[in-house]
């Protein structure tokens, strides 16, 4: 396993943010699915580069710690006492910064929980991926 505690820690806390509507809503079908994205998402980064290894640990170490998560994030709760909201705002902030390396932290926060969650097909919905294309008969 390549992910530490507080990584389960932050990803609990953004990625029902992140997959807003269509994350479960009650906490115990939540706890399945961040279960089965944290498996999926160490997969994903066992069958990646030790660099990339190395950025999410950095990135991950630097929001854990209280004065660099007060400080980078803007937060000053602990991130599994954030609200909905002030979780939305730290986001939307990197998403939005002028700094490339807060903008690169957005996407890695985003993406690995999005790209985790649609690659498990009990989470496609025929409103959001119908799956895979069907074969079209000649």
């Amino acid at each position: 396993t390549l992910y530490r505690a507080h990584h389960a820690i932050i990803l609990g806390a953004l990625s029902p943010v992140v997959l807003k509507g269509n994350f479960p809503e009650q906490a115990q079908e939540q706890q399945v699915v961040l279960d089965q994205l944290l498996l999926d998402i160490d997969q994903f980064l066992v069958n990646s580069s030790e660099f990339a290894h190395g950025q999410v640990h950095q990135l991950f170490d630097l929001l854990y710690f209280s004065l660099s998560r007060i400080t980078l994030a803007g937060l000053w709760s602990s991130w599994e006492e954030a609200s909905e909201e002030e979780l939305q705002n730290f986001l939307n902030g990197w998403r939005d910064s002028r700094f490339n390396l807060l903008r690169q932290g957005y996407v890695l926060l985003t993406q690995l929980p999005t790209l985790a969650f649609y690659y498990q097909p009990n989470n496609w919905t025929d409103d959001i991926y119908p799956g895979p294309p069907q074969h079209i008969p000649s």
